[in-house]
């Protein structure tokens, strides 16, 4: 019944000059099923799922049953697509995930209410200080109050909760999450979750339905307080606490006691050790000796969390800045290029020091950016102002380095030392599938590369560079191989599919329909396009939101999507971060660039354009 009022609709559009033209009648438009998730303890790999999808009518596919190529050009052919893919369900959810994100964005609220969202100011106490303990079962966590004793939680105004998960693959359940999750601040995730938030427009609302302009300002003005000397880190600087030399590290992990736990574990508790990691490579054992070894580290445990600047979290904020600086300039953001400029000095060439652990490139010098600003060839715990190396060696890692070239391009800086080095080494991973297994250290998450690469590639502006885009083919055709019989994609050591399928929906998109059609993939690219954000519309979950503050939002409902992995620490052996609005952000991305027609252009996040919200949580509660 729904394909023939689509057929009859199609064809009165074409007879009176308003839908498609004569091509029309050969354009086949489906509805395609979604399928509900299994629960995410049975996911192991990319190999198919079996269980019988129920019927979720919601989301279009495009198939093109002609020997010609689809008119990708023509306004009609993008109109027609872009309107039978924005169904209400779709604008229903993109909204909800939007007021999720709005309610969880850490905000001075009025009470104390959970450190997940209420900013923790010292040394008064104007939050409930929580921490995620495990309920077991598939059951997700809970938040408990109290354990934290006299030390303070700690978070920053702008920003969204991640939480770390120590050994999760020994002590993690069946999704990977550990017993207690502890949250932590970074700019990877508030960069990450800002970037969708630009493709939405608010501005036809009324004043207090505007949620994204105040939520972009807090969240990019955030990011300046991880600028440490003339790059940024991964965590904000902080006073030493086994040293009188500052630091990096976790805000809420008391140096102290874990210099203490670790000390136990490395003396009469080892034993223990052992058996809890066996089978495991945690190399990090013989770095922790190390740095409790006061004759060769003398700052202490300090060191341990300590890191360099990184190239990686200094090219996204700086991509985030230069993002905001056009798009929503009255703020008077600009990029920081001071801090863009230290990457060409720590690239990979004539190094005589490589990393025993993780070192995929096999000795060869690849001219690409090394993931730590400052000299490996320093002794390994001097000038701790700087940060301290982990393990004392640099590394090259392949999201770092698409995170580079998408920051160096959209600041217009691809002229600068490394980057045609960096672009021909990850067209080299994408040519050799190295980066299922091989390249990225710090980023387990397998859609994490597709992803990041594809990104930098499209909002970079280098759709038309001809090893690029045909690097993005091959990436292309191994993602349509990776896609489960569900819709979903694996995650490589997530245990749970939802940010997974929600970073490689966003890479199909990006990747984009023309390079599809040169591939002669396009039906195949738009099939698992819909498939995708099917599965992601069927593995949305309500969330209530009693703490949004949005002025007659009481009857609207809120999306969220589970956390999952997408970083970590030793090949995510010994710490994995995650986050619930991170995959939330990627979620609404797909959502978005799928309603919009992403993919039908080679727009950018800047030239392209933005989902218009419809407000519609503001009359439901009138």
């Amino acid at each position: 019944m729904v394909m023939h009022r689509l057929r009859r609709r199609w064809h009165s559009e074409a007879r009176a000059g308003r839908g498609p033209g004569l091509w029309a009648a050969g354009f086949l438009l489906t509805l395609m099923s979604c399928t509900q998730p299994q629960d995410a303890g049975e996911i192991d790999g990319a190999g198919p799922r079996s269980a019988a999808p129920p019927v979720r009518p919601d989301v279009a596919t495009i198939q093109w049953p002609h020997a010609g190529p689809p008119p990708l050009s023509s306004r009609r052919f993008t109109d027609f697509v872009t309107n039978v893919r924005a169904t209400p369900e779709i604008a229903h959810t993109i909204n909800g995930a939007l007021l999720y994100l709005h309610a969880t964005q850490i905000r001075d609220r009025s009470g104390s209410l959970s450190s997940l969202y209420d900013h923790c100011q010292t040394p008064q106490r104007t939050c409930e200080e929580v921490v995620l303990v495990n309920r077991l079962g598939g059951r997700g966590y809970r938040e408990v109050s109290g354990l934290v004793g006299d030390h303070r939680i700690r978070n920053a105004v702008g920003e969204w909760a991640n939480t770390i998960h120590f050994l999760p693959e020994r002590l993690g359940d069946a999704r990977g999450q550990s017993l207690l999750a502890v949250q932590d601040s970074n700019p990877f995730v508030t960069a990450g979750i800002l970037y969708p938030l630009y493709f939405l427009d608010d501005t036809s609302l009324p004043p207090h339905g505007q949620l994204t302009e105040p939520m972009r300002s807090l969240a990019v003005a955030s990011l300046a307080g991880y600028r440490r000397g003339e790059a940024y880190n991964f965590w904000r600087e902080r006073p030493g606490e086994t040293s009188p030399a500052p630091r990096t590290g976790p805000v809420n992990l008391p140096v102290r006691r874990i210099e203490t736990l670790a000390k136990l574990l490395m003396g009469p508790l080892n034993p223990l050790w052992k058996a809890a990691t066996a089978g495991q490579d945690l190399q990090p054992e013989g770095w922790v000796r190390r740095v409790l070894d006061r004759e060769e580290n003398p700052y202490g445990f300090d060191a341990a969390f300590n890191i360099p600047n990184d190239a990686d979290d200094t090219a996204i904020v700086v991509a985030t800045q230069k993002l905001h600086s056009l798009l929503q300039p009255r703020d008077g953001i600009t990029p920081d290029m001071a801090a863009l400029r230290v990457l060409p000095r720590f690239r990979d060439v004539g190094r005589t020091k490589h990393a025993a652990y993780g070192d995929w490139t096999g000795g060869r010098a690849t001219g690409a950016f090394l993931t730590w600003l400052k000299d490996e060839n320093l002794d390994t715990f001097s000038a701790p102002g700087q940060g301290i190396m982990p393990l004392g060696v640099n590394n090259v890692v392949c999201v770092v380095n698409a995170n580079a070239l998408f920051s160096l391009a959209l600041n217009n800086a691809s002229g600068w030392a490394g980057f045609g080095d960096a672009r021909r080494m990850l067209v080299d991973v994408v040519h050799a599938r190295a980066w299922v297994d091989d390249c990225d250290l710090y980023y387990p998450q397998l859609m994490m590369l597709p992803y990041a690469l594809s990104r930098a590639v499209r909002d970079g502006g280098m759709m038309h560079d001809p090893a690029l885009r045909a690097a993005m083919g091959v990436l292309l055709g191994d993602l349509l191989k990776m896609q489960r019989e569900d819709g979903s994609f694996p995650g490589g050591k997530d245990r749970t599919s939802e940010l997974s399928t929600a970073l490689a929906a966003s890479a199909l998109l990006n990747i984009g329909a023309e390079v599809a059609q040169d591939a002669g993939l396009f039906n195949a690219h738009q099939r698992a396009v819909s498939r995708a954000i099917g599965y992601l519309m069927a593995s949305r979950q309500s969330r209530a939101l009693a703490l949004s503050g949005v002025e007659g939002d009481a009857g609207a409902e809120g999306f969220a999507w589970r956390a999952g992995l997408f970083f970590a620490g030793a090949d995510g052996t010994l710490a994995q971060w995650r986050s619930e609005p991170y995959s939330t952000a990627i979620s609404l991305e797909a959502l978005v660039k799928f309603a919009l027609g992403h993919d039908l252009t080679t727009a950018t996040v800047v030239t392209g354009p933005r989902w218009r919200l419809d407000g519609s949580w503001l009359r439901a509660a009138r």
